[in-house]
């Protein structure tokens, strides 16, 4: 039985066949069409249901009911998003109440802000009123089951997007280089999300902010293919420098695919702000360090895995970080208490274009507690990306009122920016998550802005508020 998501799929294709664009982006200009759908649906859904009370023998028909009920509620989400009201009460995931002249009116256009790290480029998707998108938003996903993949021998996905899929063009070269990369360890042709469109909103009866995220399927073969510039293979790190051979490529845009990927920088009971080594063996960035938690959305189930979707086939990006928290470290989550808190776009020179989801959570555990709680990793799916050890940036004290205490708070910030934007041992999700975070921890709403100013600032290589902490 198919989804509801699937369903407004196959509408989406009804209407605006040979493309990839979502129900709301087809439909985008005729909210009414959409409302009138979802009636349909609800119309359908309560004839069936008054055929399934006649009778116990008509399983089917129950099915059918509960898909039609399940679509006109989906369709009404999507109602709210191409209206840009009430998408409190359908957002998926939690969300934090913000000051009214904080958020402003309706909707809320992108300004790029462009920040320059030791490790990485990053343009960070901020809008007025909340810079950097340091305070916590609603997530509210519109999917569409679309693929984009380059034509792999044996696809497994061949069959299942037969009707919806994108071919990325790729020459015999290319095909060979993305068939001996899969074949590596822990490498395997997965499917990821792929962001199509972004917008912030703003629940005009409680004043909340809405990230609203239409996304669509793409192969990690596609990734490769338009994120990943090369080289091929990096020679063993000298004096702290990273030496690679192998020639890269100069089309790479990211334009085609535009993966979307998460990242979690939990901060602790005892107030820490949580990175990672990742190891030898993690396939990317290898020993450097990245956020405590770092993945992808699993658009497909396979063994030991079930995919990151919600009741209603919907991808949902908190379940993820969950998943993601208990393979990586043994760390149980609650769902409602993973809030995102940044959305930006990779410019580097070994990963262009792709799409990094930020979250923060404020957990119960020491950061004592994670350390022990490694033992629980999962070994098959999230440990073996973990290198030895885990890093906690120590947060600021409240300081007391007087006494310089303020101007001493934000030569501390400023002190962990600059480690952040300075320190070449960190990847670049490590960088614009941990700015995130620090900066939704502070609630400093021009963190981020400051930030993009600070290029090129000393920082000190072993900070007394970093602790780096081994695990096992």
């Amino acid at each position: 039985m198919a989804t509801p998501a699937e369903e407004c799929d196959w509408l989406a294709g009804v209407l605006s066949p040979g493309t990839d664009e979502s129900l709301t982006t087809v439909l985008k200009e005729k909210p009414q069409q959409i409302e009138a759908l979802s009636k349909a649906y609800a119309e359908v859904a309560s004839r069936l249901a008054g055929r399934v009370l006649l009778s116990t023998t008509l399983p089917a028909v129950a099915s059918v009911a509960s898909l039609a009920q399940g679509t006109s509620t989906y369709l009404v989400d999507l109602h709210n998003v191409a209206r840009g009201e009430n998408l409190l009460q359908n957002a998926v995931g939690g969300g934090k109440n913000l000051p009214q002249e904080a958020v402003g009116e309706g909707r809320k256009k992108v300004i790029p802000l462009h920040l320059c790290a030791a490790s990485s480029e990053v343009t960070i998707h901020a809008w007025p009123g909340c810079t950097g998108g340091h305070f916590a938003f609603d997530l509210l996903v519109c999917h569409r089951d679309h693929l984009t993949s380059p034509d792999l021998p044996n696809s497994s996905w061949d069959e299942r997007f037969a009707g919806s899929r994108t071919r990325l063009v790729a020459d015999e070269e290319e095909i060979d280089r993305l068939k001996k990369k899969l074949e590596s360890d822990h490498l395997f042709d997965g499917l990821l999300p792929r962001l199509q469109e972004r917008e912030l909103r703003r629940d005009t009866s409680s004043g909340r902010l809405c990230l609203v995220l239409k996304t669509a399927v793409c192969s990690y073969s596609a990734v490769m293919l338009d994120h990943y510039p090369g080289p091929e293979q990096v020679v063993r790190e000298t004096g702290g420098a990273r030496h690679a051979r192998g020639v890269a490529r100069t089309d790479v845009t990211g334009d085609r695919v535009g993966v979307l990927t998460l990242s979690l920088v939990p901060i602790t009971s005892d107030g820490y702000l949580l990175f990672a080594q990742r190891s030898k063996r993690a396939g990317s960035h290898e020993g450097l360090i990245g956020p405590a938690v770092n993945g992808n959305l699993e658009m497909a189930p396979r063994r030991g895995v079930v995919d990151d979707r919600d009741g209603r086939g919907v991808p949902d990006p908190l379940l993820a970080l969950m998943r993601e928290a208990r393979e990586e470290l043994g760390l149980a989550m609650e769902r409602t208490r993973i809030y995102a808190v940044g959305l930006g776009t990779f410019r580097t020179a070994t990963e262009v274009g792709s799409h990094l989801l930020v979250a923060t959570s404020l957990l119960d555990q020491t950061f004592d507690d994670v350390v022990a709680g490694v033992a629980g990793a999962d070994l098959l799916e999230g440990r073996w990306e973990l290198g030895t050890s885990l890093c906690g940036m120590r947060l600021m004290e409240v300081p007391d009122a007087g006494a310089g205490g303020e101007q001493n708070t934000e030569r501390e910030v400023m002190e962990r920016v600059d480690w952040l934007l300075g320190n070449p041992q960190l990847t670049p999700h490590a960088v614009f998550a941990g700015l995130c975070a620090l900066a939704t921890v502070t609630g400093d709403d021009g963190l981020l802005e400051r930030a993009t100013q600070r290029q090129g600032k000393r920082h000190a290589s072993s900070p007394a508020w970093l602790e780096e902490r081994m695990v096992t």
